[in-house]
């Protein structure tokens, strides 16, 4: 198992936070189209994904609550797949071993259907050190999938 903090076939800029909502909730998503990840990777000569590999999406900024996490399966992976999202503390607290062979929404509800985290964090986790959302891969890597993943987070500083 390998965590990836480069953003090699995705852009992790994308899920930047608005400078004029400090004090409010937001929601930031990354998409994740699998074919143009494992393509950029292969094309940058990095290593190629497999299961039980780690993807830093989404970065926390200290003094945060997530109180919403989800994905959004808008191309099915065409094998079954599964994908985990958690954070540094537990790989899957958000979202545990999700189906990515079938298109729609996972999670997406307060806080946590699924994972570690649910039920006892059904207001929100608040994270006091910063930290990232992270994607794990299952059990095969979802060469097909294009995958939403996104949070809703509150500034609490």
């Amino acid at each position: 198992m390998a965590t990836y903090t480069t953003a090699v076939g995705f852009n992790a800029g994308s899920a930047a936070y608005p400078a004029d909502s400090l004090n409010k909730s937001h929601r930031v998503e990354i998409t994740l189209d699998f074919p143009k990840i494992i393509a950029a990777r292969a094309a940058a000569g990095l290593t190629a994904l497999a299961a039980s590999d780690v993807l830093e999406i989404l970065p926390i900024p200290a003094g945060s609550i997530v109180s919403n996490v989800g994905m959004v399966v808008t191309t099915a992976a065409g094998v079954t797949s599964t994908l985990s999202i958690g954070d540094g503390s537990a790989a899957a607290g958000y979202l545990a071993a999700t189906s990515v062979n079938a298109t729609g929404t996972s999670g997406g509800v307060p806080v946590l259907s699924s994972g570690a985290f649910a039920p006892t964090l059904s207001g929100g986790k608040v994270y006091a050190a910063a930290d990232t959302i992270d994607v794990t891969i299952g059990t095969a890597v979802p060469a097909a999938a294009v995958v939403r993943v996104f949070a809703v987070l509150t500034d609490l500083n």
